[in-house]
């Protein structure tokens, strides 16, 4: 099925806002959970495999030479943000070192998932 390019941008953008409201919610409205180191590593992992996904994927037909690269940089530098933002936002959140290598691996695996995806593809 090929989704029109417009909708995968929009797709994304939502994404991205979605992961941004996530990042920069007050930790009041966030219910505890048991567990909640490795639950919580799993989903910063999750948000930003989908996040590089659903943005590679707004740019699959784009001409620019590496995208995966300039794709994966945003990514990782957007995550960076959040996390620079919850250490200076009164929002009762905080920086942390793991959540964002939780970001880095997800966007590590959500890059290579999509660049060897379509690697596949074109083959058939």
């Amino acid at each position: 099925m090929n989704v029109p390019l417009f909708i995968r941008r929009i797709f994304a953008l939502g994404v991205l806002c979605f992961v941004g409201i996530l990042s920069l919610m007050p930790s009041q409205l966030i219910p505890p959970v048991d567990g909640f180191f490795q639950m919580d590593k799993l989903v910063h992992g999750l948000m930003y495999f989908f996040v590089v996904i659903s943005v590679l994927s707004a740019f699959n037909y784009s001409k620019l030479n590496n995208k995966w690269l300039f794709v994966f940089s945003g990514c990782l530098s957007y995550g960076m943000m959040m996390e620079v933002l919850q250490y200076i936002l009164p929002i009762g959140r905080h920086f942390s070192w793991f959540d964002m290598l939780a970001n880095t691996i997800g966007c590590i695996v959500g890059a290579y998932v999509h660049v060897n995806y379509f690697a596949i593809k074109k083959e058939l």
